[in-house]
């Protein structure tokens, strides 16, 4: 039996539908990510910088797109009533979104990731080009870019 290696992973596979996954660290050569309940819709494998978005079985997945420019990951699936990306943007790169043929703008679109963007309203000490660039491209998509700084850190790390 596979279990989750953070405990909390398996209270909150209990509770969401879909889970968005960077910096998998995993090689095409090694073992898929297993999380109890939950299967993969789709998987950018790499060493350092892979991405993968897992959901309940019994979810409805009408598409699934990526893509994989510069050490940016950018994977999407299309549901019934809306459509989830998840991006994973490495430090050294510029940010640019590449938009995806299933990243539906006349339905609800929801966009998560890694972007390695720095601003001073997330508590950086400074906003960095790639912050800029990310909030001209979600005004653009018009998507609200969603923050909340009494949050504590997400970062994980299974090492």
């Amino acid at each position: 039996v596979q279990t989750c290696a953070l405990p909390i992973l398996c209270w909150v596979c209990l509770v969401c539908v879909v889970l968005c996954i960077q910096e998998t660290h995993r090689d095409i050569n090694d073992n898929r990510p297993k999380i109890n309940g939950m299967q993969i819709a789709l998987e950018l494998p790499h060493k350092k910088y892979g991405s993968a978005i897992l959901t309940k079985p019994n979810l409805v997945i009408k598409s699934v797109g990526s893509s994989q420019v510069n050490n940016i990951k950018i994977i999407t699936i299309e549901l019934t009533n809306c459509s989830i990306t998840s991006v994973y943007k490495s430090p050294v790169q510029p940010y640019k979104f590449l938009t995806l043929e299933n990243f539906i703008r006349d339905m609800n679109s929801i966009v998560m990731g890694d972007f390695n963007s720095h601003s001073v309203s997330w508590g950086y000490f400074e906003t960095n080009e790639d912050e800029q660039k990310l909030k001209e491209w979600s005004e653009a998509e018009n998507l609200t870019l969603i923050h909340d700084p009494k949050l504590l850190y997400s970062f994980n790390s299974s090492r």
